[in-house]
């Protein structure tokens, strides 16, 4: 006989929604939350074992956004599309970022409807068929930037979903290191597109681009094949009124497959009540994105606490300084052609990278990704890789008009940014280090947030304590 847990919820429960207003808002307890170390949890230890499936997606990004820069060292590669420069080079190098500003309108779509996994695979797709149409014998310039627009589309609408999974499956003890981990791998993707077109340089013929240019659909082979062993996501199945799917999954991962466990069972209660909440509200579409957003900031005014915010400032602080340090350099070089203005705008370029290797590489998926609510999350991760891809483009055209017209005056333009950058870490953003993924939408909202307050996850766990003693009585 198949029970269900009296705490799962199916379907829109309207006397359920009506009922949970009767619980006091007030209360900002959190969770207990059990420290056990992650590789000593079975369960722990298989999740993140898979996590690097979903690790490959920024891989995947970074080898695809690096990749036009080793080709345009081949010679066969800059004979079959007439050595462009100018803007036909910068047409062939932004096309890539183009392609995933537009995705922004279908990827949080696709993360939302179809789930997490899915949306991986869909982007993946987009990346088979853009790739096909780059490497093909008979390619054309119009082809190799329509398949990059397409490469470039795909990517987004992957990445639109791997980080959300990764952040929604992750345990809240690992949730941090795990998400930054994600966009940091862009590098590895990066390396390995260097490294790859160097040892096919020396091949006969267009040889030496086609190969590096095919293997762009290596890693997505790899990743469509195998995100499918990975579980869906939990709050993504609560949402879709499929909570008993959802509770397995915490449960196998985060309980080693014990029903009884206390953390699970108020997690799942969490998610499902604020998910819940988040629908009654109708907290959801991109005006309410809007709002959130403004929302926000109000209330980031009054956090004051160390964590994720002491490194984004710590990155911003570094940057700072040592850009100013850069641009100076840079003067007296330009000025007076001292060699050793020129080693120190060398020295200065890697601290300014060291430094932002603090925060931002990690950090701005993971960020974005936890202070979003569920029903705004892809939303908002979707924007914030248009607004990273928006930049992008517009450095690519803007930067090589500013050097050339104003030299280093124009690195004035990134000191004012990075002192603004400063500002806004300093008194906007949150800290959300400690409490769940659902809680973190307290440190916005205050009392008003939609998030399933302790007493609210009490009650929950006394109606299925009392429906399993009494399906007990039954029984005996």
């Amino acid at each position: 006989m198949g029970l269900r847990p009296a705490f799962i919820r199916k379907g829109n429960d309207t006397n359920a929604m009506a009922s949970s207003s009767q619980y006091e808002v007030g209360q900002q307890a959190r969770i207990d939350i059990p420290t056990q170390a992650w590789y000593k949890n079975p369960g722990l230890r298989k999740l993140y074992l898979m996590m690097p499936i979903l690790f490959m997606g920024s891989t995947v990004n970074g080898y695809d956004g690096s990749l036009l820069n080793g080709l345009q060292t081949s010679d066969s590669w800059q004979t079959y599309f007439g050595s462009p420069t100018g803007s036909k080079l910068g047409l062939f190098t932004a096309i890539q970022n183009v392609g995933a500003v537009c995705a922004l309108p279908f990827s949080s779509y696709a993360a939302d409807i179809f789930g997490r996994r899915w949306g991986v695979a869909i982007g993946i797709f987009f990346i088979f068929i853009g790739v096909i149409v780059q490497a093909v014998p008979s390619t054309t310039e119009g082809m190799f930037i329509g398949g990059r627009f397409l490469v470039g589309f795909g990517s987004n609408i992957s990445q639109g979903s791997a980080p959300l999974l990764i952040i929604e499956l992750a345990h809240p003890n690992q949730r941090g290191t795990v998400t930054t981990m994600y966009n940091t791998l862009w590098y590895v993707g990066s390396i390995i597109a260097a490294w790859t077109v160097f040892g096919t340089l020396s091949y006969a013929g267009d040889a030496s681009w086609r190969i590096p240019v095919a293997l762009q659909v290596l890693m997505p082979a790899i990743q469509f094949c195998v995100v499918w062993l990975l579980p869906e996501s939990p709050r993504w199945l609560c949402s879709k009124d499929r909570g008993d799917e959802a509770l397995a999954v915490l449960v196998k991962y985060h309980a080693n497959g014990d029903a009884s466990d206390s953390f699970v069972r108020s997690e799942f209660i969490e998610i499902q009540e604020t998910i819940a909440l988040e629908k009654a509200n109708k907290s959801n579409g991109w005006t309410v994105f809007i709002w959130s957003f403004l929302v926000a900031i109000g209330f980031s005014f009054l956090v004051d606490k160390l964590g994720r915010k002491k490194l984004f400032m710590i990155a911003a602080v570094g940057m700072l300084l040592s850009f100013s340090v850069w641009t100076g350099c840079s003067a007296v070089y330009a000025q007076s052609g001292n060699s050793s203005a020129g080693s120190a705008v060398i020295a200065m370029v890697f601290l300014f990278y060291l430094a932002a290797g603090f925060a931002w590489p990690g950090l701005t998926v993971a960020y974005v990704s936890e202070i979003l609510p569920y029903n705004i999350r892809a939303k908002g991760l979707a924007i914030g890789f248009a607004i990273t891809s928006s930049s992008s483009v517009v450095n690519q055209y803007v930067n090589p008009i500013g050097l050339k017209d104003i030299t280093w005056k124009f690195y004035f333009v990134y000191i004012v940014i990075l002192i603004i950058e400063c500002l806004c870490i300093w008194f906007l953003f949150v800290e959300t280090k400690g409490p769940t993924l659902e809680e973190i939408a307290r440190l916005f909202d205050g009392d008003d947030a939609a998030v399933a307050h302790e007493s609210m996850v009490a009650n929950r766990l006394q109606e299925k304590d009392a429906a399993i003693d009494s399906t007990h009585v039954e029984l005996v």
